[in-house]
């Protein structure tokens, strides 16, 4: 089972527990909203208390989701400017590496040249 039809069929169990409840208890009861006293059954108390929780809930998770989505692009924007990063430097490397080679190359021809002038020089004396 996916995490998804785990929550589900958790969600269904605890309505039908959420509706017995309310439903046992059906009789009717005075609110108090500070300046108003309301009379209304037990059970629409019940139904109600349980609605606005799962509001409250669900916002709260629309809110992490959010949260995770935006950490989501931006570790995204982070990791792509990273790889530019990575590309520069490797073909800066690239340039190096080719310039010490062309180094070396110079280097040895040198030598070969110096060497060859000595022998010349040598031949001459």
């Amino acid at each position: 089972m996916q995490k998804s039809q785990i929550l589900f069929i958790t969600s269904l169990i605890f309505a039908i527990i959420i509706t017995i409840f309310a439903i046992t208890n059906s009789e009717p009861v005075t609110i108090n909203l500070i300046y108003q006293e309301v009379i209304a059954s037990q059970a629409l108390v019940i139904f109600i208390s349980a609605a606005i929780g799962a509001v409250i809930v669900s916002m709260l998770g629309i809110i992490k989701y959010i949260k995770l989505t935006m950490g989501l692009k931006k570790l995204k924007k982070d990791n792509e400017s990273l790889k530019n990063e990575l590309e520069e430097l490797k073909a800066l490397n690239d340039n190096e590496q080719m310039s010490v080679t062309n180094e070396a190359d110079y280097v040895i021809d040198n030598t070969v040249q110096k060497e060859e002038d000595e022998d010349i020089l040598s031949k001459e004396q």
